[in-house]
Formats: structure tokens, sequence, C-alpha cells
């Protein structure tokens, strides 16, 4: 039912999405030290390398598996390759990764506003909508430098354009849902996910049925893209020695972290899981009215494809146990339909709701709850936006070795408990992560680096893990570093060494 006129549902529209890109202008010069970082720099290293190797991205490359190419392929490299364009145009600098991803988020709001109403009246999408737009998870991730805003578009294309054509049923936009569908998975893996709700209308569709068997094969032929891609992967993953066994394999992530099983059996996955969907991913109240949503729409013929869709992600979810426990902004599949729902909660009985609203009683359980939100989005805006939280030494760390060394930098880093990707990033050079919890490994490691070219061992602090204390404890490593090399910074947080 709606209660909002046609006129003010357009300008409802306007500034919702006008507060979303303004939600997503702060921190867009950050370095890439805030929340998610290693992600984000691996992201912005394969755009850097992209522009630096004449828009080239047939494989794409990382500059932290020692002296090799760093020929490695993980999703395709869309918004990277569109950052490397505008590195062509203006220069390389991070904020243009982020713009790309601020453009695909408008882009898929929008998207996701046409898709509500195919489901929900007027009042429901735009609930749906602000819902989609001020989602925590959602912010950050429509202004990181990291695929999720771009793949979000094309996830949500599909499933809507699938949609206008079994209702219109004009070829524009099966070729268009076609080319979306296609690129979904190709952006992010896990986008895939929207096959289900596309393939569960099809079959809710007034078309015959060998002309449904059809349609689900072309859906199922937009696998090929992906599978392709994947082929072409893990051979050029194979090819190059450098890069560590497992290193960007699906099987691993779905198997590593403690295991399927494991993950199920332990309260940490639900604890991190459950608390990243209810407090980040939608807030508590969104949640529940995501939850009542689904309790008004379990008899709505309608939703089923909602309910399929909703399925799919749970199930993946559980799947990928140890990868969602470890990567929050995996979650972000979840948006869509959880928000859907939520929107249809409101849509049912958003008379009442506004009239409680108008009362005495509405408008203090209103004030509480947008207070408690206020400091909440306050609150994780700190958490996730400071740039000196976790990895407060990358940029001093990165501006003295290139005081010392002004070119060919290959640099072995020592960061205890994180991977590869922000100090690598910001040296300009290549690395390669080196560990030394088992010394005499350590040792035979820097050893045989060395000989490869490696000049500059660092050890630097981040909010993961002391790397300097770890460092002090292997006397027999440290012995070998000064007879090796040259001590050519110390401090509280960061050890920088010259090698012979």
């Amino acid at each position: 039912m709606n209660v909002i006129s046609s006129k003010n549902f357009r300008w409802f529209v306007v500034v919702t999405v006008f507060i979303g890109i303004l939600l997503r202008l702060y921190g867009l010069s950050n370095p890439l030290t805030e929340a998610w970082n290693i992600r984000q720099a691996q992201t912005a290293m394969m755009a850097r390398n992209i522009f630096l190797d004449g828009v080239h991205f047939l494989p794409t490359r990382l500059d932290f598996f020692g002296n090799s190419s760093g020929d490695v392929v993980l999703e395709f490299p869309l918004m990277h390759m569109i950052t490397a364009s505008l590195y062509w145009l203006f220069g390389v600098n991070e904020i243009f990764g982020r713009l790309v991803s601020l453009g695909f988020f408008a882009l898929s709001s929008l998207m996701f506003l046409q898709l509500a109403l195919l489901f929900l009246s007027r009042s429901g999408a735009l609930c749906a909508l602000i819902i989609f737009t001020i989602s925590p998870w959602n912010i950050f991730l429509g202004r990181a430098f990291m695929p999720e805003a771009s793949m979000m578009f094309f996830y949500l294309s599909g499933f809507y354009l699938f949609s206008i054509f079994l209702e219109k049923r004009k070829l524009f936009y099966l070729i268009l849902g076609v080319i979306a569908l296609c690129l979904a998975p190709l952006t992010k893996p896990p986008a895939g996910l929207v096959f289900l709700p596309v393939i569960t209308s099809i079959f809710f569709s007034k078309f015959r049925g060998s002309t449904k068997i059809n349609l689900v094969a072309l859906v199922l032929f937009c696998t090929i893209p992906f599978a392709a891609w994947g082929i072409y992967a893990n051979y050029i993953n194979a090819s190059n020695p450098n890069i560590p066994k497992n290193w960007g394999n699906w099987l691993d992530i779905i198997y590593g972290r403690g295991g399927i099983l494991g993950n199920w059996l332990s309260w940490d996955f639900y604890r991190n899981v459950g608390g990243s969907i209810v407090v980040f991913l939608l807030t508590p109240v969104f949640f529940i009215g995501a939850l009542l949503g689904l309790w008004v729409g379990a008899a709505n013929k309608k939703f089923i494809p909602i309910q399929h869709w909703l399925f799919g992600c749970v199930l993946f979810i559980f799947v990928l146990a140890g990868a969602n426990r470890g990567h929050p902004y995996y979650q972000i599949f979840l948006l869509p339909p959880l928000a859907l729902y939520c929107g249809l909660f409101f849509e049912r009985y958003s008379f009442k709701i506004i009239n409680f609203v108008k009362s005495k009683n509405g408008i203090l359980v209103v004030s509480v709850i947008l207070a408690v939100h206020v400091f909440g989005y306050y609150r994780f805006y700190q958490y996730m936006y400071d740039p000196n939280l976790r990895m407060p030494n990358a940029i001093q760390a990165a501006g003295i070795i290139k005081k010392h060394f002004p070119e060919n930098r290959y640099a072995l880093i020592h960061q205890k408990n994180a991977t590869s990707g922000v100090l690598d990033y910001y040296i300009d050079g290549n690395s390669k992560p080196i560990k030394i919890e088992d010394e005499q490994q350590a040792i035979e490691l820097l050893i045989t680096e060395v000989s490869n070219g490696a000049n500059i061992f660092v050890s630097i602090n981040t909010v993961y893990g002391n790397s300097l204390q770890e460092l002090r404890k292997n006397e027999a490593f440290i012995l070998h570093l000064e007879t090796a090399g040259e001590l050519v910074f110390e401090g509280d947080n960061l050890i920088v060494y010259a090698m012979n």
C-alpha cells in the first residue's frame, strides 16, 4: 500500500541517494591503512600495475611475490581497469579507485530501487532503499578500493533485467540481463548467488515449459565466462612458482580457517558472523524489521524468488564459514534480500508505524533509536576509517625505505600475523613476506632472497601483532642480519636493515 505520492517519492529517492553519496565522501583521501587495508591495498596494487604495464591486465600483477613477475589472477579486474584508465588521465592516486566504487554505489542504489519496485509499493521500496543506502557495511564498501561496489551493481542488474524481460518479453532486456549475469560472478565469485532468484523467477513466469527450460539453460550458460576465467586463473597462478601453495585457491578458503564443521561448532563463528549481520550489515532495528518481514512474507508467493535468494545467501555463509568469519564484507550479499523483507514489513504496517511515530510514545521511541544510531555510526566511522588504528607505521616505514633505497627496492617484510599488501604497496618495489617462527627456516630464506636480489629487511609492528618483540627473541636470526646487513633505522615500532 502506497502512503507516498508519485511526486514526493521521486524527491525522497533523490534525497536518499544524495545522502548516501555524502556518507561515502568521508575518508576518500585516506591512506590504505584504514579498515580492510590489506584487501584494499592489493586491489590498488593491481590497478597501479595495470597502468604501469600500459593498461595491460592479462594477467594482473602483485608485487609481493619476490623477484618473480608477480603474475597472479583473482577476480576479473573490471574496477581495476577503470581505475587504471583514470590514472592515465589524471595520474596515480588511490582516491580514483574509491571514486569508482562511489560511482558504482550510485548506480547500484538506483538499480536496487527498480528491483524493489517489482516486489513492493513505493513506500516499501523507499524503506528498502534507505536501508540499502545507510547499511554500515555498504557505506564503507561504497567508497572502499575494493570490487564489492562494482559486483553489487551487476549482482542486482542481472536479477532486475531478467525480471523485466519475463514481464515485458523484450529481447533488449534479455541481452542486458545475460551480460549482467556473466559479469556478476566475474567481479566477485559469490555473486553467482543471484542465479537462484533468477531461475526461480523463470519457473514462476508465464512462459511455456520448453521456453522455461531454454531460459534456465541460458542462465546456466552465463557461468561459462566465470568458468573460463577460473581455468585461466588456475593456469597463471600455477605457472608462478613464487606464489604460495593454495594462495587464492577457493577450495582452500572453503576448507581452511578451521574447516566447515569446526566453524559450525564454534561459538566464535556465530558471534562474529551474526554480530556482523545484526550490527553492521543492517543495524539491530532494521534486522528486527527484516525478521518481521520474513514472518509477514512467509505466505507471499510474489516473494518466493527473494526467499530462495536469501536461502542461497545463508547457505553461502555456512558453506564458506571460515571465509565469512574472517571477511565480514562477504555478508554484503545478504543486504538486498534482507532490505526487501524489511521494506515488505514497512509496506504491510506503514499506516500503523506512521501513526505510532506521530504519538508521544512514538516520538520518544524514535528519538532514542535515532540517538543510538547516530552514536553507533559515529563509533563505526571512528573504528573503520582511522588510518592510524591498524598499520600506523606503514607510511613512515615506506618513507624511510625510499630515502635509503631511492630505486630497485626489494624488501623482505616481517609482519607478525599480517599478510602482504599495505607496506608492499607504499614502497613502490618488489617485496616478499618473511616469517621467523622457525628461526632456521627464516635464516635460510633470508640467505636465498638476498642472493636473489633482496636488499631490505623490514620488521614492523601492526595492530595484528608485535613483530619487533618476535624478532628480538630470535637471537641467531638477528646475528645473521647484523652480519649480512647494516641497520639503517630502529624505532619503537620499526626496524630496517640494508642487506649487502
